[in-house]
Protein backbone atom coordinates (compact mmCIF):
# COMPACT_ATOMS: atom_id res chain seq x y z
CA UNK A 1 0.00 0.00 0.00
CA UNK A 2 1.20 3.66 -0.92
CA UNK A 3 2.78 5.32 2.33
CA UNK A 4 2.12 8.75 3.10
CA UNK A 5 4.77 11.30 5.24
CA UNK A 6 2.63 11.80 7.88
CA UNK A 7 2.29 15.52 9.68
CA UNK A 8 0.18 17.47 11.69
CA UNK A 9 -0.66 19.74 8.70
CA UNK A 10 -0.82 17.34 6.79
CA UNK A 11 -3.78 15.49 8.72
CA UNK A 12 -5.15 18.57 9.57
CA UNK A 13 -6.32 18.31 5.46
CA UNK A 14 -8.19 15.37 5.67
CA UNK A 15 -11.76 15.55 5.15
CA UNK A 16 -14.15 12.56 5.39
CA UNK A 17 -15.08 10.49 2.47
CA UNK A 18 -18.31 7.84 1.69
CA UNK A 19 -16.03 5.24 2.89
CA UNK A 20 -13.22 5.06 5.19
CA UNK A 21 -9.50 6.31 3.47
CA UNK A 22 -6.69 4.79 5.10
CA UNK A 23 -3.55 6.89 5.26
CA UNK A 24 -0.06 4.85 5.80
CA UNK A 25 2.82 6.58 7.54
CA UNK A 26 6.19 6.65 5.62
CA UNK A 27 7.91 6.76 8.92
CA UNK A 28 6.71 4.22 11.28
CA UNK A 29 6.09 0.73 9.66
CA UNK A 30 2.42 -0.17 10.40
CA UNK A 31 1.37 2.99 11.23
CA UNK A 32 -2.40 3.67 9.84
CA UNK A 33 -4.71 6.37 10.11
CA UNK A 34 -7.79 5.79 9.22
CA UNK A 35 -10.27 8.35 8.19
CA UNK A 36 -13.95 7.48 8.74
CA UNK A 37 -17.02 8.71 6.92
CA UNK A 38 -18.14 10.28 10.44
CA UNK A 39 -14.81 12.39 10.91
CA UNK A 40 -13.09 10.37 13.40
CA UNK A 41 -9.76 10.35 12.72
CA UNK A 42 -8.15 6.58 14.49
CA UNK A 43 -5.16 5.27 14.61
CA UNK A 44 -3.69 1.53 14.58
CA UNK A 45 -0.68 -0.68 13.82
CA UNK A 46 -0.71 -3.37 11.22
CA UNK A 47 1.43 -6.48 11.60
CA UNK A 48 1.88 -10.29 11.66
CA UNK A 49 0.74 -11.79 14.17
CA UNK A 50 3.18 -14.18 15.66
CA UNK A 51 0.44 -16.14 17.37
CA UNK A 52 -1.33 -17.22 14.40
CA UNK A 53 0.51 -15.53 10.88
CA UNK A 54 -2.93 -12.86 10.30
CA UNK A 55 -2.22 -9.36 9.80
CA UNK A 56 -4.80 -8.38 12.30
CA UNK A 57 -5.46 -4.05 13.17
CA UNK A 58 -4.34 -2.68 16.50
CA UNK A 59 -5.83 0.27 17.74
CA UNK A 60 -3.48 3.09 18.85
CA UNK A 61 -6.60 6.15 19.58
CA UNK A 62 -7.97 8.44 18.19
CA UNK A 63 -6.17 11.85 16.30
CA UNK A 64 -5.80 14.57 18.00
CA UNK A 65 -6.16 13.19 21.23
CA UNK A 66 -3.17 10.81 20.68
CA UNK A 67 -1.04 12.98 18.61
CA UNK A 68 1.41 12.01 15.91
CA UNK A 69 4.48 11.59 17.96
CA UNK A 70 2.36 9.34 20.09
CA UNK A 71 0.67 7.02 17.84
CA UNK A 72 4.71 6.65 15.75
CA UNK A 73 6.10 5.91 19.47
CA UNK A 74 3.13 3.38 20.03
CA UNK A 75 3.55 1.97 16.76
CA UNK A 76 7.07 0.92 17.47
CA UNK A 77 6.21 -0.50 20.43
CA UNK A 78 3.53 -2.62 19.63
CA UNK A 79 6.34 -3.90 16.46
CA UNK A 80 8.81 -4.14 18.97
CA UNK A 81 6.35 -7.16 20.95
CA UNK A 82 5.85 -8.61 17.49
CA UNK A 83 9.65 -8.82 16.80
CA UNK A 84 9.82 -10.62 20.77
CA UNK A 85 7.22 -13.27 19.61
CA UNK A 86 4.70 -11.52 21.41
CA UNK A 87 1.04 -10.04 19.97
CA UNK A 88 0.18 -6.69 21.10
CA UNK A 89 -3.45 -7.67 21.68
CA UNK A 90 -2.44 -10.12 24.22
CA UNK A 91 -1.04 -7.02 26.43
CA UNK A 92 -2.85 -4.80 28.38
CA UNK A 93 -4.92 -2.88 25.81
CA UNK A 94 -4.73 0.53 28.22
CA UNK A 95 -1.25 0.71 28.35
CA UNK A 96 -0.81 0.08 24.82
CA UNK A 97 -3.15 2.43 23.18
CA UNK A 98 -2.53 5.44 25.95
CA UNK A 99 -5.67 4.98 27.89
CA UNK A 100 -9.17 4.16 27.91
CA UNK A 101 -11.77 4.93 25.41
CA UNK A 102 -12.68 8.17 24.06
CA UNK A 103 -15.68 9.77 23.30
CA UNK A 104 -14.78 9.79 19.60
CA UNK A 105 -13.74 6.33 19.74
CA UNK A 106 -17.03 5.27 21.62
CA UNK A 107 -19.06 7.35 18.74
CA UNK A 108 -17.47 5.62 15.97
CA UNK A 109 -18.37 2.33 17.17
CA UNK A 110 -21.70 3.40 18.45
CA UNK A 111 -22.48 4.53 14.65
CA UNK A 112 -21.51 1.49 13.38
CA UNK A 113 -22.44 -1.25 15.36
CA UNK A 114 -26.07 0.25 16.63
CA UNK A 115 -26.74 3.43 14.83
CA UNK A 116 -25.88 1.79 10.98
CA UNK A 117 -29.64 0.17 10.65
CA UNK A 118 -31.28 3.83 11.64
CA UNK A 119 -33.12 5.85 9.31
CA UNK A 120 -31.26 8.84 11.35
CA UNK A 121 -27.71 7.56 10.96
CA UNK A 122 -26.34 9.94 8.59
CA UNK A 123 -27.97 13.14 11.19
CA UNK A 124 -26.62 11.64 14.17
CA UNK A 125 -22.87 11.41 12.85
CA UNK A 126 -23.43 15.16 11.51
CA UNK A 127 -24.24 16.19 14.96
CA UNK A 128 -21.99 14.26 16.55
CA UNK A 129 -18.86 15.38 13.94
CA UNK A 130 -20.10 19.25 13.63
CA UNK A 131 -21.34 19.35 18.07
CA UNK A 132 -20.27 16.77 19.93
CA UNK A 133 -16.68 15.67 18.95
CA UNK A 134 -15.35 19.30 18.63
CA UNK A 135 -16.05 19.55 22.56
CA UNK A 136 -15.41 16.30 24.79
CA UNK A 137 -14.54 13.92 21.45
CA UNK A 138 -10.87 14.08 23.13
CA UNK A 139 -12.38 13.34 26.59
CA UNK A 140 -12.14 9.81 28.07
CA UNK A 141 -15.96 7.98 28.06
CA UNK A 142 -14.94 7.51 31.77
CA UNK A 143 -14.26 11.22 32.69
CA UNK A 144 -17.31 12.92 31.33
CA UNK A 145 -19.97 14.35 33.98
CA UNK A 146 -22.83 16.59 33.30
CA UNK A 147 -20.75 19.48 33.54
CA UNK A 148 -19.01 18.47 29.60
CA UNK A 149 -22.85 17.73 28.49
CA UNK A 150 -24.07 21.32 29.19
CA UNK A 151 -20.65 22.58 27.09
CA UNK A 152 -21.73 20.90 24.28
CA UNK A 153 -25.61 21.80 24.37
CA UNK A 154 -25.18 25.77 25.92
CA UNK A 155 -23.59 26.50 22.55
CA UNK A 156 -26.27 25.11 20.59
CA UNK A 157 -28.76 26.69 22.53
CA UNK A 158 -26.96 30.27 22.75
CA UNK A 159 -26.95 30.26 18.61
CA UNK A 160 -30.99 30.10 19.16
CA UNK A 161 -31.62 26.46 18.38
CA UNK A 162 -32.79 24.96 21.44
CA UNK A 163 -34.97 22.20 19.38
CA UNK A 164 -31.18 21.24 17.93
CA UNK A 165 -29.88 21.09 21.63
CA UNK A 166 -33.09 18.76 22.43
CA UNK A 167 -31.74 16.19 19.86
CA UNK A 168 -28.15 16.14 20.04
CA UNK A 169 -29.12 15.36 23.91
CA UNK A 170 -31.09 12.72 22.96
CA UNK A 171 -28.29 11.52 20.63
CA UNK A 172 -25.93 11.94 23.08
CA UNK A 173 -27.90 10.13 25.96
CA UNK A 174 -28.78 7.13 23.19
CA UNK A 175 -24.87 6.66 22.75
CA UNK A 176 -24.15 6.55 27.09
CA UNK A 177 -27.00 4.29 27.50
CA UNK A 178 -25.43 1.59 24.67
CA UNK A 179 -22.22 2.10 26.25
CA UNK A 180 -23.52 0.96 29.54
CA UNK A 181 -25.31 -1.80 28.05
CA UNK A 182 -22.08 -2.93 26.57
CA UNK A 183 -20.52 -2.90 29.77
CA UNK A 184 -18.05 0.19 28.43
CA UNK A 185 -19.40 2.52 31.30
CA UNK A 186 -20.86 1.49 34.69
CA UNK A 187 -23.54 5.19 34.32
CA UNK A 188 -24.84 7.18 32.10
CA UNK A 189 -23.71 10.99 32.34
CA UNK A 190 -26.24 12.58 30.16
CA UNK A 191 -29.02 10.55 32.18
CA UNK A 192 -31.07 12.38 34.76
CA UNK A 193 -31.11 15.94 32.37
CA UNK A 194 -34.30 17.50 31.31
CA UNK A 195 -33.93 17.29 26.92
CA UNK A 196 -32.78 20.66 26.51
CA UNK A 197 -29.72 19.73 28.93
CA UNK A 198 -30.68 20.74 32.04
CA UNK A 199 -30.46 18.99 35.02
CA UNK A 200 -33.93 17.77 36.46
CA UNK A 201 -34.24 19.13 40.18
CA UNK A 202 -34.75 17.02 43.29
CA UNK A 203 -38.27 17.07 44.58
CA UNK A 204 -38.21 18.08 48.02
CA UNK A 205 -40.11 15.45 50.99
Amino acid sequence: MPRVDLSDRFIATLKPKEIAADYFDSKARGLNLRVTPTGVKAWSVMFTSPRDGKRPRFSLGTYPATPLAKARTLAIEARGHVEAGTDPRDLDRGSMAGGPMTVATLAEAYLEKHASGLRSRDEIARKMRSDVLPVIGGMKITEVRRGDIHRVLDPIKDRGSPASAMKVHADIRAMFHWAVKRGLLDMNPAAGMDEGGASKARKRG
